[in-house]
């Protein structure tokens, strides 16, 4: 509740305090890294991930490569690209391992128009709204990981390796089949 504004978030006081076991990455085009980039700002950009490979301790912090910024992505994004390259840039100059991940709002291409109308209810507009917000102009789903080997496998292989290892450091099991809300205990 400390860190409200507008949506939950915390802060890198409490990030630096719980990060023991965490792997973070620098996000997307709205992260903080990224975004410093994409606004031209290499220096304050290298000093925000120098900041969190300090807060995510024994190499647990990456530089996040986004998929759709390849020139072989079917709907690659322009930005992305360009924030890519300076990322690659920024990973090598700080020493900071990179992957690459694919942004994804929904299981399936076929998924796409259901993730539509579900931002159309979150903003309280209509399909038919010309003006509403959309991302049905970007493959938002889980990409096949062959392609994402195939766009950068010849150039950055390490990009995938160090994908790899995240995932294989991850332990986790979702119990499918079950109402997975949790329960929390009110006042009479």
């Amino acid at each position: 509740l400390e860190g409200f504004y507008y949506k939950p978030r915390i802060d890198k006081e409490i990030l630096s305090k719980y990060s023991k076991g965490l792997i973070g990455t620098s996000g997307c085009l709205k992260g903080e890294v990224p975004g410093l980039l994409l606004r031209g700002n290499f220096e304050a950009a290298l000093k925000a991930a120098d900041e969190y490979r300090q807060i995510f301790p024994a190499g647990n912090y990456y530089i996040e490569l986004m998929d759709h910024g390849h020139a072989k992505h079917p709907s690659a994004w322009e930005e992305q690209q360009e924030v890519n390259d300076k990322l690659l840039q920024l990973s090598k100059e700080l020493k900071i391992p990179a992957v690459v991940t694919s942004d994804a709002h929904y299981l399936k291409h076929e998924d796409q128009e259901a993730h539509e109308i579900l931002l159309c209810v979150q903003t309280g507009a209509f399909l038919s709204d010309e003006e509403r917000f959309s991302l049905k102009e970007f493959e938002l789903y889980v990409v096949d990981p062959r392609d994402i080997i195939e766009r950068w496998g010849q150039t950055h292989p390490e990009l995938i390796t160090n994908t790899k290892e995240i995932a294989q450091r991850c332990k986790v099991e979702i119990e499918l089949g079950n109402i997975l809300i949790p329960k929390y205990p009110t006042p009479k």
